[in-house]
């Protein structure tokens, strides 16, 4: 939830529409005990949904634990071939391609603010991820 992109590479969901496990958990004893007040039983819910949505929910719990494990980032930050320290630090990141920047937010989960189609937007989020990383910290 915290992570899942559109095709435009932006957050499907705003930070203030994440879910916990256990908010999620909550809707759906809610969902069931509607059901069952209504006189529906909740065993002819199709198994198979009942077993996708646990599904998910322990997929959001892991994900929510390694994002929170995650912290911050070690040094060096490396994408794909590039060193992000050096490139913020040289400021050399105006030498990168648009397509490059994308791809770089979109590999370090980064949201963006701003046109899409500008390096600057890229940029900003870019060098205030690695400020974060130790070697920016002495």
């Amino acid at each position: 939830m915290k992570t899942l992109r559109n095709e435009d590479g932006e957050l499907t969901f705003k930070p203030e529409e994440w879910r916990t496990a256990q908010q999620i958990s909550s809707l759906f004893s809610r969902q069931t005990a509607a059901l069952h007040h209504r006189g529906i039983d909740a065993k002819e819910i199709p198994e198979e949904d009942i077993k996708a949505a646990e599904s998910e929910m322990v997929l959001d719990t892991l994900r929510s634990l390694v994002m929170d494990d995650m912290g911050k980032p070690s040094h060096p930050i490396i994408v794909g071939v590039s060193n992000i320290c050096e490139l913020v630090k040289n400021k050399n990141l105006d030498s990168l391609k648009l397509a490059i920047l994308k791809e770089i937010c979109n590999q370090l989960h980064l949201t963006t603010s701003g046109p899409l189609s500008r390096r600057k937007t890229f940029f900003k989020a870019i060098e205030k991820f690695s400020e974060s990383c130790a070697c920016f910290q002495k």
